[in-house]
């Protein structure tokens, strides 16, 4: 169930607003980093987050292609970071890719995981960071055969496969 009944008062109630990321990110075990898909600004945020957020809180990113080599050069803390991409629309498809990097701990992937499946999440696990992560290239391999007949079959068996 991707969506609880919660009376908006309580949802609001625990919302914070600040300009400060180290205020944002103070006692936080999770951060999730949705900025645009730009690996030097990504960078400059993880190299931050690894000095604001202390191990073993797990920083992720939610990138849809770049690999988590090109954001964790001013990072220390390699072993917690980690790939978490929604697919879109996210609150429709329940399904997100984990991708764990070349030093992501087995502790931080398999944390990851945990945390989106009590979520009622379905996480795609991912060992390696590959271009593309899973689902851009099945995307990518569905387009190529778009015209082909077999093409209508294909894509729905992926669309079950995903729900």
């Amino acid at each position: 169930m991707l969506f609880r009944s919660v009376e908006p008062a309580i949802v609001h109630s625990r919302l914070r607003f600040t300009t400060s990321l180290s205020d944002a990110v103070s006692g936080v075990g999770l951060v999730v980093e949705s900025v645009t898909e730009d690996a030097a600004t990504k960078r400059d945020l993880f190299t931050q987050l690894d000095a604001l957020v202390p191990p073993p809180a797990i920083l992720a990113s939610n990138t849809s292609a770049l690999p988590i080599a090109e954001f964790s050069g001013g990072t220390t803390h390699r072993e917690r970071l980690i790939i978490a991409h929604f697919l879109q629309p996210a609150h429709a498809l329940p399904v997100l890719e984990v991708v764990r990097g070349p030093e992501t701990s087995d502790a931080t992937d398999t944390a990851m995981c945990a945390i989106w499946t009590a979520l009622g999440r379905r996480p795609l696990r991912m060992r390696r960071d590959e271009p593309g992560f899973l689902i851009n290239r099945l995307q990518h391999a569905l387009r190529s055969e778009e015209h082909t007949s077999e093409f209508q079959s294909r894509q729905y068996l992926v669309c079950r496969l995903l729900l």
